[in-house]
């Protein structure tokens, strides 16, 4: 018969997918309150293979603002798993702004000062474009260790996107 101190090794994968499907959960909360856009905003919270090869064709008009959106999927999911909208960042963030956003999204922490002060001035400037900028942390050893993989894709900003 099992000890007490076996019970809790036991238990430990079903925790674990607990844990998971708990911050899956206000995940997919804190995303739809924190990144609803205006009323009629049409932002998908997932992608499948054919809304993202569609998605990917669209190119947005040159006249209007764009808009970044984030859909990320666990690397190890199968490649008909869907991407999940983790945020979107609008035209209207500054340089600050844009990057602190970016490294939530991506690194899933705040900016540290020392590596953001770089990005924002490179950004400001023009030498790194908002997208490359979500692109270069996904790609870092950091974003990577992370497993998740990210598609970045520019839409039209505004309700009816």
């Amino acid at each position: 018969m099992d000890g007490p101190e076996d019970r809790p090794a036991a238990f430990a994968p079903f925790v674990a997918k607990a844990r998971w499907d708990l911050r899956e959960a206000v995940a997919g909360l804190l995303a739809a309150r924190l990144d609803a856009g205006p009323a009629g905003a049409a932002r998908p919270p997932f992608l499948d293979a054919a809304s993202l090869a569609k998605a990917q064709r669209a190119v947005p008009d040159p006249a209007r603002p764009s808009e970044l959106r984030a859909y990320a999927r666990p690397s190890s999911a199968p490649a008909r798993a869907q991407y999940r909208l983790r945020t979107v960042l609008g035209p209207d963030l500054a340089p600050a702004a844009f990057v602190g956003r970016a490294y939530e999204a991506v690194l899933g922490r705040a900016a540290d000062a020392e590596g953001a002060a770089g990005y924002v001035e490179a950004v400001g400037a023009g030498r790194l474009s908002r997208r490359g900028l979500l692109e270069a942390l996904a790609r870092s050893d950091e974003g990577k260790a992370r497993g998740l993989d990210f598609v970045f894709l520019a839409a039209a900003a505004g309700p009816d996107a």
